[in-house]
């Protein structure tokens, strides 16, 4: 999956308005720049939202290393070195 290009939208856009404007038949191709513009606008949307639960991930993934695993870890080994002195 590759990103959607603002610049290639714009273009498509454009073509669109242009070959409208040739063959004087506005309302499909009006019809399918619309949808596309609506569709674009969603894809904005969802990388929006895909970003917000990237940043929550990636905070609690830090949390859990840092706070739960590091320490818990840190014990383990330190019982270990100290069963080993025994």
């Amino acid at each position: 999956m590759k990103a959607i290009s603002k610049r290639e939208h714009q273009s498509v856009i454009y073509a669109l308005k242009q070959m409208e404007s040739l063959l004087d038949e506005g309302t499909a191709s009006a019809v399918h720049a619309k949808t596309l513009s609506k569709l674009y606008q969603r894809y904005h949307a969802l990388l929006a939202d895909l970003s917000v639960c990237i940043n929550e991930y990636e905070t609690l993934h830090h949390h859990l290393r840092v706070k739960v695993l590091a320490p818990a870890l840190r014990k383990a080994k330190r019982m270990e070195q100290y069963a080993e002195r025994r």
